[in-house]
């Protein structure tokens, strides 16, 4: 039989009066408490030799519990003769459990264990990896803040060691998470200074891996120019001493460059070599990138199920790494995806989840602040359309995150029928063309915004003018969810110059092209638009079954305003 010690608890203002509670552990607490230091780490250190004799420092099972002992034992006598060699103890089982940790995806205690590891470090050197380490699991943990203090201290410590390569490697990783915080400008400028000091140095993989990392900052502020050059010295560094996650990096990078000339297959190509040189090393965090870019290519192919697949196994990948950053960005791609294809009961969320997003870095965000303002205007919720606009941060440099703010700018005003301050803000999109290229999805959804708004104005002239500008792009360019609704505006006008003849075959033809893709809504709205302009014309049977599908459309996805323009073909005029 076991024997408990327990208290009831008495107190008549405690919410939890008349409860039981155990005191075991009160009691172990007391009594080692009780015991002087000298017995305390002799306990402790007893402890640690017998788990590490009985299963060996690297077992997985007991290596945190180890690390405890060892770190406890140094603390009870910190002066002590043998202190130095518990403390090297103490230390070298803290990064056992840190790596331990992190392999479990628990990167918020790697976190924790890499900084006590620090603080037991006594070469500054040392010291500074061990914070670097932190640093990464700070910013795989989504905590941005601690992410750049840590980095900041190691870069500190690396500095006054006089090494400035090493310092440049963490300038690289703290660039993301200032990016991440929407201060990608400032870590354009502090790489840019530390790359023109060191470009002329022996080179190694920590200044390739700042090069690498500047070119790929320089791209997302919309300075292509300057990420040439830098770009072009990692790959030169990364092939001659073939340095894995360099090379991976740096071919991800220019597929960049590559996809905005043009080059799909090309650009294509580079990705997928870029995702086998970091899966075949692993490097993790490297794949991670090349197989988020390779889905979000994919996608502006139209070529979504294979798009959802990538994303689908990157998502699972970055949760089993407990890397909360790259979890974010792939579930954008979903809220993107989702979005286009009608899948709208995947993209509702609570307010929690909102704020979370919005207040977790611009990955996190980006999706939200594009799609959810649509969603909403397109569902009829418009006050919560005011609420999500009332929330959004700043917009920051990055040029994604300041397309999604105009975007969002851009329903809201539609919302409150300012058209003109709506296509406004949609030009603006459209205006960053050569920053985000033709297949992004927030150009996409700028330039049907733009032309559904200059419909509305009534400004035909505009419409006709957009459409043209569309038509002289490169056959490449034109991807089918533009060729879609292209050819819907084009019906559009030709239904109001009178050339029926035309317009059917307009109509049908942007219904067969978004129906190819399964981008749902958008069918609806053709289907819709070509039943408005049959009805008017007089002949009802043959709009009947244009508008029994989109509405079928419509009601699955909760279109409630789009339902109403329906409901109203109904009504019988007025007599």
């Amino acid at each position: 039989m076991r024997k408990d010690l327990l208290t009831l608890q008495a107190d008549p203002r405690s919410p939890e009066r008349g409860n039981y509670n155990f005191l075991q552990a009160l009691v172990q607490r007391i009594a080692h408490d009780t015991l002087s230091r000298k017995e305390q780490k002799a306990r402790h250190l007893a402890a640690a030799r017998y788990f590490v004799e009985s299963w060996g420092s690297d077992d997985a099972e007991i290596v945190e519990v180890t690390a405890a002992h060892y770190l406890d034992a140094y603390r009870a006598d910190p002066d002590a003769p043998d202190a130095g060699e518990i403390r090297a103890a103490a230390r070298e089982a803290l990064v056992r459990a840190a790596r331990r940790a992190a392999s479990l995806a628990a990167t918020e205690q790697a976190q924790r264990y890499f900084e006590q590891a620090a603080e037991l470090a006594e070469e500054p050197r040392t010291q500074a990896e061990l914070l670097e380490q932190a640093g990464s699991m700070a910013e795989a943990s989504g905590r941005l803040g601690d992410g750049v203090k840590l980095f900041e201290q190691a870069i500190s410590l690396f500095t006054a060691e006089d090494l400035p390569h090493a310092a440049a490697r963490v300038e690289a990783k703290l660039a993301s998470v200032l990016w991440d915080e929407g201060q990608i400008d400032t870590a354009a400028e502090r790489m840019a200074r530390s790359f023109e000091i060191l470009r002329n140095d022996e080179p190694d993989e920590d200044l390739a891996t700042l090069a690498a990392q500047l070119a790929r900052i320089h791209w997302f502020t919309g300075n292509f120019e300057a990420s040439v050059e830098p770009l072009e010295f990692a790959l030169e560094i990364a092939e001659s001493l073939f340095l894995p996650e360099v090379l991976s990096e740096a071919l991800n990078t220019k597929n960049l460059q590559l996809i905005n000339t043009g080059r799909r297959q090309e650009s294509e190509a580079l990705l997928r070599h870029s995702l086998r040189i970091a899966q075949e090393h692993g490097i993790q965090t490297s794949a991670l990138r090349a197989q988020f870019n390779l889905a979000y290519h994919i996608a502006g192919e139209d070529r979504y199920e294979e798009a959802h697949e990538l994303d689908r196994e990157g998502l699972e990948q970055a949760r089993r790494r407990g890397d909360r950053g790259w979890a974010w960005a792939f579930s954008g791609h979903f809220v993107q995806t989702n979005y286009l294809l009608g899948n709208w009961s995947e993209l509702e969320v609570t307010d929690e989840e909102i704020v979370e997003r919005l207040e977790a870095g611009t990955r996190a965000r980006l999706d939200v602040i594009s799609v959810l303002p649509s969603l909403y205007l397109n569902t009829g919720r418009l006050d919560r359309l005011q609420w999500l606009v009332e929330r959004l941060p700043e917009a920051s440099a990055e040029v994604q995150d300041t397309a999604g703010h105009a975007l969002a700018d851009a329903a809201h005003a539609r919302a409150q029928g300012r058209l003109a301050d709506a296509l406004a803000k949609v030009d603006e999109v459209l205006a960053m063309q050569d920053e985000l290229g033709f297949e992004h999805p927030m150009f996409r959804l700028a330039l049907v915004d733009s032309m559904e708004t200059a419909y509305e104005l009534g400004d035909l002239d505009s419409v006709a003018r957009r459409l043209e500008e569309f038509r002289q792009r490169r056959p490449a360019d034109q991807l089918p969810f533009g060729v879609g609704q292209a050819r819907r505006f084009e019906a559009l006008l030709a239904a109001r110059s009178g050339d029926g003849e035309r317009a059917e075959e307009r109509f049908r033809a942007a219904a067969e092209m978004l129906r190819e893709i399964s981008a749902r809504f958008y069918l609806g709205v053709v289907l819709l638009e070509h039943g408005e302009w049959l009805a008017e014309g007089g002949t009802a049977d043959e709009a009947e079954p244009l508008l029994a599908e989109a509405r079928e459309i419509f009601e699955r996805l909760g279109a409630a305003p789009w339902l109403e323009r329906l409901d109203a073909l109904a009504e019988p005029a007025p007599v």
